[in-house]
């Protein structure tokens, strides 16, 4: 096992590992980062912007192995505040891999911080001769999880990286296909950005992965008729343990047979509140993911945030079930749902859309239709808005706490 990460890709040599402006090579990145570290040299920590992607890497190589905490900052979140909030962890003198920080999504919540080495962040990235040629395209906030995840991925295995991050979908595809992108990484909402971008017939990926939200069948579907020789995944990840699994079998959910197996990695169970639970070593407690599930015919199917639920008289919504649902309905490209206070029910169940039809009134009717025959009445979305895109947040989630 290598030491650091500068280690971990030495074996490159003059193989391009970024295209920004202009191609660098990995030799190029392991100098740059030699000659920063020595400049910053005996530090106790970093902390770690993203500004562009030639200097992001370079900071991660000069670095990892060298400093005890690496802070990775997203973007808006203050310096000193983040600091003080890990500060009782990060004053230990006795120290022998780098500590990793970075922020949870937050989905749900404030987000927490929580460390990982260097060496526990590589342990889904897959090496060799097919990988060592591909060009990944970064679509994730690269000081999140998921983005650590597509770099570490690409500089592991030898590959060329391409930051096509933009609140444009078609920015995004344009920059993928201009540097011949054919693998890539994202969330379900950016996919459905993606998938309105003009011209996103013309990308052909060899390697599509999923993650962040919930892989509906629906999507999982579309990904498969739009790149047909893809090899395509879903990932369900927890950043707060650092680990993740991947699904391939082009289903939704997982098999019930993962559950509850000492063999697999990481161990899967569920409670006794329908919540899934993980945890990465025999010897280790259960964790609570936060995320129902539900068993129905030998498979595993998320339901959405034990958290995010909507109270409807008493009767609980799950936001990411009924947004399955009405992706299902050819009229709908995107839906986001949310609760609308009600005095007598509590809450109501509203739904943004991004719809095929332009006709509000038709479009409601045929959306209606659709719900009526696979909901429970106090399910249907009782106020719909009609958008032409749904924001999604820097982490490439839908945005749900506005």
């Amino acid at each position: 096992m290598w030491a650091n990460l500068e280690q971990a890709i030495s074996g490159f040599t003059d193989k391009v590992a970024l295209s920004v402006e202009h191609d660098v090579s990995f030799d190029s990145l392991i100098s740059s980062a030699r000659v920063l570290r020595k400049t910053n040299s005996g530090r106790h920590y970093a902390v770690v912007r993203f500004t562009n992607m030639l200097q992001f890497v370079t900071e991660l190589l000069a670095f990892d192995g060298y400093v005890e905490h690496l802070v990775l900052l997203p973007d808006g979140v203050d310096t000193d505040e983040v600091l003080r909030r890990i500060d009782a962890d990060i004053k230990g003198d006795n120290w022998e891999k780098t500590s990793w920080w970075f922020a949870s999504s937050g989905t749900t919540g404030i987000p927490s911080w929580n460390p990982h080495t260097s060496q526990q962040l590589c342990r889904a990235v897959v090496t060799g001769e097919l990988q060592a040629c591909l060009c990944w395209g970064l679509l994730y906030q690269a000081t999140r999880f998921a983005g650590i995840q597509v770099i570490l991925q690409s500089l592991l295995s030898g590959a060329k990286l391409v930051d096509a991050v933009s609140v444009n979908p078609q920015t995004s595809l344009n920059i993928m296909l201009s540097n011949g992108v054919n693998a890539l990484s994202a969330t379900p909402s950016i996919y459905r950005r993606l998938m309105m971008a003009k011209g996103i017939e013309c990308l052909q990926p060899q390697f599509v992965s999923i993650g962040g939200e919930i892989a509906e069948q629906t999507l999982l579907d579309q990904i498969n008729s739009l790149f047909p020789k893809a090899k395509v995944s879903h990932i369900f990840a927890a950043s707060e343990l650092g680990v993740g699994f991947a699904v391939s079998d082009g289903l939704a959910g997982f098999p019930l047979s993962w559950l509850n197996n000492s063999k697999r990695f990481p161990m899967l169970s569920i409670d006794s509140d329908d919540c899934l639970l993980l945890k990465v070593t025999v010897e280790k407690d259960y964790i609570n993911t936060g995320d129902k599930v539900t068993v129905k015919e030998g498979r595993v199917y998320f339901q959405g945030r034990r958290s995010g639920l909507i109270n409807v008289g008493g009767n609980k919504v799950y936001p990411e079930y009924i947004e399955s649902v009405l992706h299902q309905c050819p009229q709908v490209l995107h839906a986001r749902v949310y609760p609308k206070s009600n005095p007598i029910m509590g809450q109501l169940v509203a739904a943004d859309i991004v719809s095929t039809e332009k006709d509000p009134k038709l479009a409601q009717k045929q959306i209606l239709e659709h719900c009526n025959r696979i909901l429970q009445r106090y399910q249907i979305p009782m106020f719909f808005r009609w958008l032409d895109s749904i924001d999604v947040a820097l982490t490439g989630k839908v945005k749900r706490n506005e």
